[in-house]
């Protein structure tokens, strides 16, 4: 049997354990979340995505092609790749006139499924950007590397070398159905939007008259630009 005093110690415990129980009971408890579940999350939440560096991207050593064609990009949405060259605004468009000029790219190999697209009227490259646009730019640097991948289908893809969102080549080129160009950072594999025919256009002659009247209106260009 419990003494006076051992009542008296249990009696103040079960004092202790009533007064605690509403704080036990009622605090928060801060869940363990999966990183992956995390990942998820972010994801999907409208916080803009973090553009990362492929670093693999080092490795083209060489800024010469190994290898030059001329080709026309036709996307599954049923538009050529173009650039709209008016107001200066060289923007990549989608193109009904198969026959337009401003369809016309140069396709420069860098190794395998690795190519620059360089539009033979301006001279201009495409390019995407560590904002995840697309752009076009005047020099060469090495947002302007594209990694083609072959599908199933025939199609052909074209991802930025350089930056990616969750995996690598996951930023594409694309061709929205209502002809825009569609943002890289909202594009993913399997999109009608994003795959392409590669349709080679071999006539020399052609290019060489192409190339030789767009030298000739940049130069006049620039001439009005600075005042001649």
């Amino acid at each position: 049997m419990f003494s006076e005093r051992g009542h008296t110690i249990l009696f103040l415990g079960v004092a202790v354990v009533i007064a605690l129980l509403p704080y036990v009971v009622t605090r928060s408890i801060k869940p363990q979340v999966c990183p992956h579940i995390k990942n998820y999350h972010h994801m999907n939440s409208s916080e803009p995505l973090p553009i990362r560096i492929n670093y693999q991207i080092f490795k083209v050593t060489s800024n010469f092609p190994s290898n030059v064609q001329i080709v026309q990009l036709f996307c599954k949405t049923g538009y050529f790749l173009g650039l709209n060259n008016i107001a200066k605004k060289n923007r990549i468009v989608g193109i009904l006139n198969q026959s337009s000029e401003n369809t016309l790219f140069e396709s420069q190999s860098f190794g395998t499924s690795i190519l620059r697209l360089r539009n033979l009227v301006t001279g201009r490259f495409l390019a995407i950007n560590s904002n995840g646009k697309v752009v076009t730019q005047a020099k060469v640097t090495d947002e302007s590397f594209f990694k083609t991948m072959y599908e199933e289908n025939y199609f052909h893809t074209f991802a930025s070398h350089k930056y990616f969102k969750h995996r690598r080549h996951d930023l594409f080129l694309g061709i929205k159905q209502n002809g825009r160009s569609k943002s890289p950072k909202l594009t993913s594999p399997g999109q009608i939007s994003v795959q392409f025919v590669l349709l080679p256009n071999n006539n020399t002659e052609e290019k060489a008259r192409i190339t030789s009247r767009a030298k000739q209106n940049r130069v006049r260009q620039d001439k009005r630009d600075k005042g001649w």
